[in-house]
């Protein structure tokens, strides 16, 4: 399976009229609407948001008053035949003032959504660890550098008596971190989870 890393948008112009390709990845269906929302604040007065939404075994789809089955349903069998998972495909179109025709409108939206999701870079679920912890001033400096150089997410930092922050990441790599660093730093918290970790071009 697939697994958009990030955010990704292709444009394309054809006789006057713009389509852009944005997918986009989301972990909870209760998300879509918002996401919808802000597509539109993004670029607003387009002609048509038409999308598929895929989070399996969760799909959904829609023409957004492009004609029925023309538009939402190629772009979800594009998530589909390329098991891309995790991903909202919306296509905006801004209507240029000539007609494309059925056909070509189709391929048009299908072409555009495909071209999105094969320029998308794609990652993996691998098993995540996250840890609240704190820490002294002095060994701060130190260990926050060398998140960085391993690709360890360090958020909610926080700087009292102690530092306190968050760590998260690939398991393999945020769990040895803490274990060579057990001296000098107090684990408040820990979960583990799924996390995406991005494929090696």
């Amino acid at each position: 399976m697939n697994y958009p890393f990030a955010k990704h948008i292709y444009e394309f112009v054809i006789l006057g009229s713009r389509f852009i390709g944005l997918v986009i990845p989301f972990d909870d269906e209760k998300e879509i609407g918002g996401l919808l929302a802000k597509v539109r604040e993004e670029y607003p007065k387009a002609t048509h948001y038409p999308y598929a939404a895929r989070l399996l075994p969760f799909e959904r789809c829609s023409d957004e008053g492009e004609p029925a089955r023309s538009t939402g349903l190629p772009l979800l069998e594009i998530l589909r035949g390329r098991e891309v998972d995790h991903v909202l495909l919306v296509v905006v179109r801004y209507f240029g003032g000539t007609k494309l025709g059925l056909g070509r409108l189709t391929r048009t939206y299908r072409d555009v959504g495909l071209k999105a999701v094969e320029e998308t870079d794609m990652a993996d679920l691998v098993e995540g660890y996250e840890a609240t912890l704190s820490m002294g001033y002095s060994d701060y400096s130190s260990f926050e550098k060398e998140c960085e150089r391993l690709g360890v997410t360090i958020s909610d930092a926080t700087f009292l008596e102690n530092v306190s922050l968050k760590v998260s990441g690939d398991a393999k790599i945020v769990k040895p971190l803490i274990e060579k660093h057990t001296n000098h730093i107090e684990i408040e918290n820990q979960k583990e989870s799924l996390v995406k970790r991005r494929r090696q071009l």
